[in-house]
């Protein structure tokens, strides 16, 4: 087993390889964890890495509300909202002043995308959303209109996008898993979002 450091704080880093994780101290900039690493030129199959994810959730201490691993193009796993503040705390900091407000909803969420596939080109009515990467490099397709651009912007471990309601966006596994955390920001804390809240201009899996 070697240790690694999941760093919180303005640099924003977290280890390279997912491996087999156990926490072994714990305070509010970080999360110390031992970690059994894979060879970095290794991509794990869908399973190993949907259990590594699976098994640092549960000794995270995060609840699962809902998950889904029969994605086409990997897995997501949305947590309890009571979770919001932790979650934000461990992984989304620059956010955490926003959820003291009573007046905003957030849910939390991890999606993880595998190697060379494609979410949807989608977006949503009743929801913005903020990812951040976690693990591995991504791709990010996003526009204001529903006409996909052609470039791709790439986003490495730290890296966030804010993508708000109407707007149109695409997450893209490249070389290796990526794993991202997700935030939704409500519009309507009385009439939240859903799974069902999502319009699919176009889709790799011919699921518009």
């Amino acid at each position: 087993m070697t240790e690694s450091l999941f760093e919180f704080d303005d640099k924003h880093s977290i280890g390279n390889d997912l491996g087999n994780f156990e926490i072994v101290s714990e305070d509010n900039d970080y999360l110390v964890v031992e970690t059994d690493c894979f060879e970095r030129n290794a991509v794990l199959t869908k399973n190993e890495t949907i259990d590594n994810v699976k098994k640092w959730i549960e000794e995270s201490g995060f609840t699962v509300a809902e998950e889904d691993l029969e994605k086409p193009w990997g897995a997501y796993f949305r947590f309890k909202d009571e979770d919001v503040d932790r979650f934000l705390e461990l992984f989304v900091p620059e956010e955490k002043n926003i959820s003291q407000n009573k007046e905003v909803c957030m849910s939390p969420k991890f999606l993880l995308v595998a190697p060379e596939q494609r979410l949807s080109w989608q977006y949503h009515e009743r929801r913005s959303e903020k990812w951040k990467v976690l693990l591995g490099d991504v791709g990010v397709k996003q526009n204001y209109s529903t006409v996909e651009p052609e470039c791709v912007e790439l986003l490495t471990v730290g890296q966030a996008v804010t993508l708000e309601y109407g707007d149109c966006h695409r997450l893209i596994g490249l070389d290796d898993w990526g794993l991202v955390a997700e935030i939704w920001i409500h519009i309507d804390k009385n009439n939240p979002s859903d799974e069902n809240d999502i319009v699919r201009v176009s889709d790799d899996y011919s699921r518009v």
